[in-house]
């Protein structure tokens, strides 16, 4: 999907000052989504026809906490190219001994939940429960990373930092 205005524009003569000002993705069909932003921080807009919910990065089984084996999420498509950090929100299914954790990078160690040794660390870990939880990142790459251990788990993409 392409973004709006990812290019240089193209002044009219006798210009020569520019100014990136924001970041708006569209569809499929050149349709704007909408999104809302105030100074640098930007947020997806659900507005109930293009967008229904929070832009999905992820969902179902992916990875392991206790190898631990990171699965990479690319943010090309959930935040600019010049963005600094990304706020995401996890769903949980409820299952007994589930998880879901996201990470800026996929260099931490093993979580073990429950009776073992919590890697706290973690920006975000969620076990069991029917919980949803938000949490904003720097970004230190092109990609976040997550684990999930049951098909129900998603992770969407709530907004961004831009460094304009």
């Amino acid at each position: 999907t392409p973004m709006a205005g990812s290019g240089a524009p193209t002044m009219p003569g006798g210009y020569i000052y520019k100014a990136r000002l924001g970041w708006v993705r569209t569809n499929g069909s050149s349709l704007l989504y909408r999104t809302i932003q105030y100074g640098r921080v930007g947020q997806w807009i659900a507005d109930g026809s293009l967008l229904v919910s929070p832009p999905q990065m992820a969902s179902g089984v992916a990875g392991s906490l206790t190898t631990p084996t990171w699965v990479s999420v690319a943010v090309g498509s959930f935040a600019p190219p010049t963005a600094g950090s990304i706020s995401v929100i996890t769903n949980s299914s409820g299952a007994p001994n589930t998880q879901v954790a996201v990470s800026p990078n996929g260099n931490l160690g093993a979580i073990t939940v429950g009776s073992g040794t919590l890697n706290t660390a973690v920006p975000v870990l969620l076990s069991q429960g029917y919980i949803n939880h938000t949490a904003s990142m720097v970004l230190e790459s092109s990609n976040i990373y997550w684990v999930s251990t049951h098909s129900a788990y998603s992770l969407n993409c709530l907004g961004w930092e831009d460094n304009i």
